[in-house]
């Protein structure tokens, strides 16, 4: 059986993730890319189309205007952010068993059978969490923590709504807090960095900042490195997380 797909200890699942991501980079990328440059080209036109709102706005001008893009634009780029997010648990998933996927079969899938019912468990736990975050926090650390592997279960075991999230609590339960700070991991080196790169290009003299290409690019180009690995991670999780409650072909050797 796959080591990707037993109980893997934290720093078992910190290497098997690298390895994963290292040893079929190419193959990632390939799948991701495609899909990412149009996010990133729509992020660019939304930069443009949105500069000449916020003068307006910053001088009283008229909202309807500046609504009517961000409303396109919001549709559009939270779609293919939930595409992409399905296309990598799928890819990366798939791979952990030792399959290999095309391209064209990979999207048709995603779009067919996964992007309806992610985009539901997606919208599930953004509010729950918003919701509980708005409630002095720790409300919404818990609901990501019961509901991180919400996604993953949805893709792999092609669960829908209410059941995604339900089978997500069940199989994070007694390691909330482990998963929870695993998946933390790469974010801490991912925010850091594309705040950096906003200071960095930021204009004293805006009164309303608006990303400009470089900063789109450079920030682009950091998410582009780190998604994919951290999906990985989520995927191996839910792999391991499975294995602890369902039975794995070996136990676990070191620590978590």
């Amino acid at each position: 059986m796959s080591p990707y797909i037993q109980i893997q200890p934290f720093k078992t699942l910190l290497k098997n993730s690298w390895e994963l991501y290292r040893g079929n980079f190419t193959y990632l990328m390939s799948v991701f890319l495609p899909l990412y440059m149009v996010l990133v080209l729509l992020q660019i036109v939304q930069a443009q189309q949105f500069a000449v709102p916020m003068q307006q706005l910053a001088l009283g001008g008229d909202l309807a205007g500046f609504y009517k893009i961000f409303l396109f634009f919001f549709v559009i780029m939270i779609s293919l952010e939930v595409l992409l997010n399905i296309v990598l648990l799928k890819t990366i998933g798939e791979l952990c068993k030792g399959n290999h996927g095309s391209l064209t079969a990979i999207y048709r899938e995603a779009i067919k059978k996964y992007f309806l019912p992610l985009l539901w468990v997606s919208f599930l736990v953004g509010i729950l969490v918003m919701l509980g975050l708005g409630l002095l926090i720790i409300p919404g650390l818990i609901f990501l923590a019961w509901y991180v592997l919400a996604c993953p279960a949805a893709v792999m075991e092609d669960l829908r709504g209410w059941e995604a999230l339900k089978r997500s609590k069940e199989l994070g339960r007694g390691s909330y807090v482990r998963n929870l700070g695993i998946l933390f991991l790469p974010l801490l080196i991912l925010i850091p960095l594309v705040s950096m790169i906003q200071f960095w290009m930021l204009d004293p003299n805006e009164i309303h900042h608006v990303a400009g290409l470089g900063e789109i690019l450079l920030s682009g180009l950091i998410t582009a490195l780190v998604t994919p690995y951290w999906h990985g991670l989520i995927i191996l999780l839910y792999f391991d997380m499975k294995a602890r409650k369902e039975g794995a072909v070996e136990p676990p050797v070191e620590g978590l």
